[in-house]
């Protein structure tokens, strides 16, 4: 039933006078010489008042039929007046005026990109066109708008006016009644009452729906309603992730699209959590698309009731590109430990203060100190420097330039000889201090 402009209130019980009827004598005449007058019947009290109760106030003929039609319906007396009225509107309107087909590709762009405000439309006027959102009866929800369309046109050549507009509409309010007794009239209004707030709630709760499946529908992770592993609900990320269309992905099941090296994840997991078992937040799966590509994605499952039967909300985020930089990473860093490793010069890793983090085989070949000897130490425990002030050279060199180049210094091996090499290091950060890495 169409929402009214207003509804009845609880004090809104009219009273309508109505005045007695009187009703004719009968008299009837017989033939006798004498005339006898018969007692009259006793007259039925007729009431001097009775009672409206306003239901709403219809601004459009649906509204009005539908009001009279479940009045009539559930056996109520009708009563309905017509008037005009006239209300205020706020009308938003583009500041400027443009040619036809410059006012057509506006409404065009703002229709197409802003579904939410409604529709543009090309205004007439006789020194050009304008664009439209049409009226509003609130002033915020024309700002907002207001706000939303001008952010689609940064240049100045698209603005919008707030326009004061008063409209003239025919309006009818809808009575039960009327009912000849304030009793009966209270009665109407309690049951009226009840109406009208169980179709608010439920106009409310189809907005709140509303709402929310705009959330789901245009969330950037597919949501997934699954019953054993049969789709009962799924967005439009979910076909977009898997590929398929909505008619396709509903007649599949859950595990049709699950890589065959997770399904048995899937399925313990599945008996775990109906059994209560506390399991991680979220995992990661491989799923097969419609062209049979491995995608990595991060499920996170939560059981739900749906429909009166356990199901489970699953949230569906792609990680394909992250997994693949990860693997990248791995793939480098291997690279690098092996060129590390392998490499016959000596190469290590110290922080600023000379604390060595890791060394290669060259530097143990080179110097003769095994692992456990240097890893931790400083190069003054060791006392690899033959002179101190050419280490002091080497770490200003590092702080300023973030890089040295083939500097020759002399270093002590641990049986106490003497060798001298070339050294170059440049600064990288690591978990996050600053170390150097030189060869």
């Amino acid at each position: 039933m169409p929402t009214p402009i207003e509804t009845f209130k609880a004090e809104e019980i009219f009273q309508v006078e109505k005045k007695p009827v009187q009703k004719k004598r009968k008299v009837e005449a017989v033939i006798e010489t004498v005339p006898v007058e018969s007692e009259p019947p006793p007259r039925k009290r007729v009431p001097t008042k009775r009672y409206l109760v306003q239901v709403a106030k219809c601004s459009y003929e649906v509204c009005k039929e539908d009001y009279i039609a479940s009045l009539r319906r559930d056996g109520e007396p009708v009563f309905h007046i017509s008037s005009g009225e006239k209300y205020d509107f706020i009308e938003l309107v583009s500041k400027q005026v443009y040619s036809y087909s410059k006012a057509n590709l506006i409404v065009k762009e703002i229709n197409l990109k802003n579904k939410m405000a409604g529709n543009a439309f090309i205004v007439f006027q006789s020194n050009g066109h304008r664009v439209s959102m049409g009226t509003f009866p609130a002033l915020d929800r024309a700002k907002s708008v207001k706000f939303s369309i001008e952010r689609l046109f940064p240049r100045k050549d698209v603005k919008f006016n707030l326009e004061h507009v008063r409209k003239d509409y025919s309006t009818t309010k809808i009575f039960a009644g009327p009912y000849d007794s304030r009793a009966e009239a209270k009665r109407a209004l309690r049951e009226w009452t009840h109406i009208a707030k169980r179709n608010q709630a439920e106009e409310s709760l189809k907005e709140s729906e509303k709402k929310y499946r705009a959330v789901v529908e245009n969330a950037n992770e597919a949501i997934l309603v699954l019953q054993g592993d049969k789709f009962k609900y799924f967005n439009p990320k979910a076909c977009k992730i898997s590929g398929y269309t909505n008619e396709e992905l509903i007649n599949k099941t859950f595990l049709e699209i699950v890589h065959p090296d997770y399904q048995e994840t899937i399925i313990n997991n599945y008996y775990s959590r109906q059994r209560g078992q506390t399991l991680d937040e979220a995992y990661i799966i491989k799923i097969i698309d419609k062209i049979k590509a491995s995608i990595w994605v991060e499920i996170k499952p939560v059981v739900i009731d749906w429909e009166d039967k356990v199901a489970t909300l699953c949230f569906i985020r792609d990680i394909t590109e992250r997994k693949q930089a990860e693997e990248k990473l791995v793939r480098s860093e291997q690279r690098f430990r092996m060129a590390f490793q392998t490499s016959p010069d000596s190469i290590s890793i110290s922080k600023l203060d000379g604390t060595i983090i890791s060394t290669n085989d060259g530097f143990y070949n080179l110097l003769g100190h095994s692992k456990e000897e240097v890893l931790g130490k400083t190069t003054d425990d060791l006392n690899i420097w033959d002179n101190a002030l050419a280490r002091e050279e080497f770490i200003s060199a590092m702080l300023k330039n973030e890089t040295v180049k083939n500097m020759e210094a002399t270093f002590r091996t641990k049986n106490g000889s003497l060798k001298t090499g070339l050294i170059s290091a440049n600064i990288i950060q690591v978990h996050p201090v600053k170390t150097y890495f030189d060869l």
